[in-house]
């Protein structure tokens, strides 16, 4: 067990690195896109939450850590005077206890929150797949459900609930199994819950057409979740080995809700890392996307920020006439990856576009007829453009 100064150290500093990641995401998402989105505002939530979580960690610790040391010195000199009155531990443990109960609901609705921030950031990808999008709803609802879940499980660890705050807390043999199960129903909901986020995205990538290094690069971004599913099973075992080890050793009773308030922090921390994760994939690759090879005879097609489709060329050299494609050829081969850079991310230039025009043998001046359709790539001869800025070009 850490001593007081080092416990306390490493809890503001997990908050440090939330509050330094959600400043940057601020920043970065309001220079590339001047605006929020819903998985902002989220990740901002997680923030606030992890700031109340810090905060009640910070008051709790030391009420835990005087029983704690007295317990600690007692079983060497059972003369050893306690630190406070009896009164005054009783008040103590009360009101450490008040103070666990609602450390666990801050605990649960700031992973949650991370959870929604990244689950509304894939909403996104599949926005215009009928049936995605209602993949994605079944989704929500499930991890809705385990939200639901943990905080009421939180309420019935102890029955009545005023006994969870009475002197003797949920100490009788009933209460702590309840206990028990209670931690592991919720790290089980938890777990379950960073599955079905990962599995959305995944499974949809599993369709699209990109070379296998894009896949990689993408399948790490949409499984970050691992990250908070891996501290997830550490918690579990560091807090049951702490309720085990309590049987034998009473005076590692207090160490149970010490390491339970740490391993919170930092699953909290973690959660809130990986929320913000995504956010910065704009510093990793230039805004111009990445190419990859697509089948023979590709059209030209740009999607300016507006979403309309501008411009033409001409199916032939020398030819004045613009090369016609029905709506059903335009096909989707990928999901909407560039709203994984910004919202208002272009793809292409009108520099581009006349580019495309000359070396197509657009010449001479003629009537060219203007189509508003919405695509997620173009391409132009023989490369395809698909902006993603995370992963870099094949």
């Amino acid at each position: 067990m850490l001593d007081h100064d080092s416990y306390l150290g490493m809890i503001w500093a997990l908050w440090g690195i939330g509050f330094i990641t959600t400043l940057g995401r601020a920043t970065i998402r309001f220079r590339v896109q001047g605006t929020y989105f819903a998985e902002d505002y989220l990740a901002f939530a997680c923030f606030i939450f992890l700031t109340a979580l810090t905060s009640v960690v910070t008051v709790v610790e030391p009420l835990f850590r005087v029983v704690r040391e007295y317990l600690l010195a007692a079983q060497t000199n059972p003369l050893t005077p306690p630190p406070i009155t009896p009164e005054q531990m009783v008040g103590n443990n009360v009101k450490a206890l008040k103070l666990m109960f609602s450390q666990m609901l801050l605990f649960w609705t700031t992973l949650w929150a991370g959870k929604f921030s990244l689950l509304v950031f894939f909403r996104r990808i599949v926005i215009g797949l009928p049936r995605y999008m209602m993949m994605f709803w079944v989704v929500f609802a499930l991890v809705l459900a385990t939200y639901l879940g943990c905080i009421l499980s939180n309420f019935l660890t102890c029955t009545p609930l005023a006994k969870y705050w009475s002197p003797e807390g949920c100490s009788d043999p009933r209460n702590v199994k309840r206990s028990d199960s209670s931690i592991r129903f919720a790290t089980g909901a938890d777990i379950a819950a960073d599955f079905l986020i990962m599995l959305l995205p995944l499974r949809l990538l599993l369709k699209v057409q990109i070379s296998n290094k894009q896949k990689i690069g993408l399948a790490c971004m949409f499984s970050l979740g691992l990250i908070v599913i891996a501290f997830a099973f550490v918690r579990l075992y560091q807090v049951t080995k702490a309720t085990k080890d309590a049987q034998i050793n009473p005076t590692a009773l207090t160490d149970g809700p010490l390491l339970l308030s740490m391993w919170s922090q930092i699953e909290a921390a973690v959660a809130l890392l990986v929320a913000n994760i995504p956010a910065f994939r704009s510093l990793i690759t230039p805004p111009g996307g990445t190419r990859i090879r697509p089948s023979k005879g590709s059209s030209y097609l740009h999607k300016s920020s507006s979403g309309a489709r501008s411009g033409g060329f001409g199916s032939g050299a020398g030819s004045g006439s613009q090369k016609r494609i029905s709506k059903a050829r335009v096909r989707r081969p990928s999901f909407e990856m560039q709203s994984l850079h910004s919202g208002t991310s272009s793809f292409g230039s009108n520099v581009e576009l006349r580019d495309g025009e000359e070396r197509y043998g657009r010449t001479t001046p003629g009537i060219v007829r203007t189509t508003e359709i919405n695509v997620d790539s173009y391409s132009r001869g023989e490369e395809k453009h698909v902006s993603h800025p995370f992963v870099p070009p094949a």
